[in-house]
């Protein structure tokens, strides 16, 4: 096993020790780490500085529509939207960045599965879920995995208390090139699923992270399969 190198003799360069002072890490922390824990803290803080920006994200952008659970009126399963943000207008899934949303006390509304977390699996009527925080860069479409993730994080516990209230959760599909239920573009509400199983597992990345087993109500219209998938894989 390779030993992690230490810094206790090496001095950080002056514009990092701010960094490394506001992010709490102590002098014997190995230099790999402190790098990814700067990273993570930084994007944590810009997702909080875009959440707090009106012109990049509106908070009253559902209008008059208030969370709720179950369908949405007038909203069909397979219904297409063409970008989160009319997903939220539309009270689908009313979080245009996270893939969660939810309360801590009641459980989740809705979620939007897309873009390949390393660790999910698609298999239509069920799918395993991961859940959010600790990715290397949440805005770029990269979702490796580079920290922990635990149920503490609100929307993380928003999934989990959905298994003990049983309340259906609407899912919203977005395009991902390893899925073959995924809609090549754009996004697709896929119905009403139930949130079985909650756990935490070790991911593909060697980090604990949250991961949901989702299954499909039945008596809806069928999650529509790409036939191309095949054919784009193969290329």
């Amino acid at each position: 096993m390779t030993r992690l190198r230490y810094h206790k003799a090496i001095r950080a360069p002056y514009h990092v020790r701010p960094r490394m002072r506001n992010c709490g890490i102590p002098g014997s922390f190995p230099l790999t780490a402190i790098t990814t824990i700067i990273r993570v803290k930084m994007a944590e803080r810009f997702r909080k500085q875009l959440m707090g920006n009106t012109e990049l994200y509106d908070p009253n952008m559902m209008g008059d529509q208030l969370p709720q659970f179950g369908p949405i009126k007038g909203i069909e399963v397979g219904a297409i939207f063409e970008s989160r943000a009319e997903c939220a207008r539309k009270g689908v899934h009313p979080r245009n960045v996270a893939g969660i949303a939810g309360t801590q006390r009641d459980g989740a509304y809705s979620i939007c599965l897309s873009s390949g977390y390393e660790d999910d699996k698609d298999d239509g009527d069920f799918f395993v879920y991961t859940g959010t925080g600790g990715q290397q860069d949440s805005f770029s479409g990269s979702k490796k995995q580079v920290a922990d993730q635990t149920f503490e994080h609100k929307d993380n516990y928003a999934l989990l208390k959905s298994v003990e209230t049983k309340r259906p959760v609407r899912v919203v599909r977005g395009p991902n090139p390893n899925s073959k239920y995924a809609p090549v573009q754009y996004y697709r509400y896929d119905g009403l699923y139930i949130v079985e199983k909650a756990y935490l597992d070790k991911g593909k990345s060697q980090f604990t992270v949250c991961k949901y087993e989702l299954r499909r109500l039945p008596g809806q219209r069928p999650v529509p399969i790409n036939p191309d998938f095949n054919t784009r894989k193969r290329k």
